[in-house]
């Protein structure tokens, strides 16, 4: 069954990315591929509002989305949904629409030997030594989302199987019944911090956003606990 209100809240995260990624440009705080001389104070105080809550909120859509999908498709169609979906826009992206802003911050930053297609392969493919790509160098840029929900998808995978599986012999059991309780969803919250502490890529935290996705997935799974959390 589809929950118009997942839908509802996946878009009006697509759309906070606009306003969100505008006001970089203006942040006196951190670097970005295009900085501006002027800074803005109603854009910092902006971002300072969305970035605790605006990413969590996606990967846990993202996992209520999967518990729906693997509803309707075993592992081998989810997967290959996943490459079509995911894996191939975000190659694609990686080739054809990132290398754009690296060459940006190369050409603002005075760094750029050469034109774009010397770029490419002299600058952007060549050099990993910095994965934010902020100085214009090799990253997935505002694509790693996809590229950790790809991952998560995939690694994950089994243990969703499994919990399905799981879910339609013998119930809820004695954990997915702790899901049906307001209180332990704010517990969820010690896991969450343990896992700010692992290592991350990039400055992103696949510990912590897989966890997320995870944890979207589980209340998905128990219909009480989605409705408790509504």
């Amino acid at each position: 069954m589809r929950r118009k209100y997942i839908d509802w809240l996946r878009i009006f995260g697509i759309f906070l990315l606009f306003p969100f990624h505008a006001a970089r440009v203006f942040d006196s705080r951190e670097f970005n591929y295009i900085h501006s001389d002027a800074t803005s104070s109603v854009g910092e105080a902006f971002m300072d509002i969305i970035w605790p809550w605006f990413m969590p909120l996606m990967f846990l859509i993202a996992g209520v989305a999967t518990w729906y999908a693997l509803q309707k498709r075993d592992a081998g169609q989810y997967v290959k949904e996943r490459i079509l979906r995911l894996f191939i826009p975000l190659v694609l992206g990686i080739v054809l629409i990132v290398p754009i802003q690296g060459y940006m911050a190369r050409l603002q930053q005075g760094t750029l030997n050469g034109g774009y297609i010397k770029y490419l392969f002299t600058q952007f493919f060549h050099d990993f030594s910095d994965i934010s790509g902020y100085r214009g160098t090799f990253t997935p840029g505002h694509l790693w989302f996809i590229l950790y929900l790809f991952v998560f998808s995939c690694v994950l995978l089994p243990m969703f199987i499994y919990i399905i599986n799981i879910r339609s012999t013998k119930g809820l059991g004695f954990i997915g019944r702790f899901f049906n309780k307001e209180w332990f969803l704010f517990l969820i919250f010690i896991p969450l911090t343990i896992s700010e502490a692992l290592p991350d890529i990039g400055g992103k935290n696949p510990f912590f956003y897989g966890l997320y996705f995870t944890v979207g997935f589980l209340m998905a799974s128990n219909e009480e606990s989605i409705k408790a959390s509504v």
